[in-house]
């Protein structure tokens, strides 16, 4: 077209300068002259709006695309976090934490990438077709290019559905960013619980531990056989008041947390399911007699060795199922036995 156009105007010099000569018949080579020049700049007009509306049906189409990919994106990333959430392990809390933080790192990119399709979405919308797009358009030599009724009717009520599909893939994606923050917000709520309980449950073993270490101390019926002895053992059980003493905050800090844990979310979600465990011990055999510490047992007897808890206390199961503590050098392991 571009290069007709050239041509065109060659002829058309080359023409005027006949006219203005006033030549055989130059009158009728004016108005074909006329008629020439009017139809060649009704193509290029009909040029330009045709590479408008494809430049348009581009835009629409990559959008389209774009969107599709980009709520697929959004699904996934939600039921990851919807699962994680409700696996609802706290031995997965490394895992999980690495799920969040590549999710989020990932929202930050992607959340630039749909601020820009919505905002070309809008820009469908206020530059989608308009009258002016469907009119009848005249030449110069009063011919006329137009569409019937019928045509323009369909033409404007397929623009309202596109109109009407543009709004909705944008609040789609609107929406599905409404469920992926949604979603990781209460992931990362989880994560600072589950590592609250992880915290509780490292300290409560250890203060389980502790206590089951000094407990044989407090129950212990030794008195010492002279004054020697007794003074021994009360200075040994008045640094152990002191130790228990010093040891009270830490309980009171449990006890603060465990209140928090139960009145988290974390708690509330959390299904509480018991395990057996089977577990193999040694078999230990008493060398003498021992009653003390709610424990009662005769020389001769096997028992099983739960944990040996101090150098001096053993804690023990018997077979009829009850568990203490008895002196370590009361009792020999029995080889190859358990």
């Amino acid at each position: 077209v571009n290069a007709q156009g050239t041509w065109l105007t060659n002829v058309s010099n080359q023409a005027n300068k006949y006219i203005r000569s006033k030549g055989e018949q130059y009158d009728v080579l004016q108005r074909k002259l006329d008629d020439v020049t009017a139809q060649y700049y009704s193509l290029v007009d009909l040029c330009r709006q045709r590479r408008a509306n494809l430049e348009k049906a581009r835009a629409l189409y990559k959008f389209v695309q774009d969107n599709e990919e980009e709520l697929s994106w959004l699904a996934e990333k939600e039921h990851l976090c919807r699962r994680a959430l409700a696996n609802n392990d706290i031995a997965a809390v490394q895992q999980t934490t690495l799920l969040y933080k590549n999710t989020e790192t990932e929202m930050q990119s992607h959340w630039a990438r749909s601020k820009d399709m919505m905002a070309a979405g809008e820009h469908l919308i206020e530059n989608g077709q308009s009258r002016e797009d469907i009119q009848v358009r005249r030449n110069q030599s009063g011919s006329s290019l137009y569409f019937s009724h019928n045509i323009i009717f369909a033409l404007r009520k397929l623009f309202v559905r596109i109109h009407i599909f543009l709004v909705s893939r944008i609040h789609a994606m609107q929406q599905g960013w409404e469920r992926l923050r949604a979603a990781h917000q209460a992931l990362g709520q989880w994560l600072n619980e589950a590592k609250q309980a992880q915290q509780y449950f490292q300290d409560a073993n250890e203060a389980e531990s502790w206590i089951r270490e000094k407990m044989p101390l407090v129950k212990s019926d030794d008195l010492g056989r002279d004054e020697g002895a007794a003074e021994s053992l009360l200075q040994r059980h008045a640094r152990l008041e002191e130790e228990i003493h010093a040891y009270r905050a830490d309980i009171v800090r449990l006890e603060e947390m465990s209140q928090q844990l139960a009145n988290s979310s974390f708690h509330t979600a959390t299904t509480s399911t018991q395990e057996t465990e089977e577990v193999t011990v040694p078999q230990i055999e008493m060398l003498y007699k021992y009653e003390g510490n709610g424990m009662s047992v005769v020389k001769g007897e096997v028992l099983a060795l739960l944990e040996q808890s101090t150098p001096e206390w053993w804690r023990v199961l018997k077979q009829d199922g009850t568990e203490g503590f008895v002196p370590a050098n009361y009792c020999r392991k029995v080889p190859g036995e358990t």
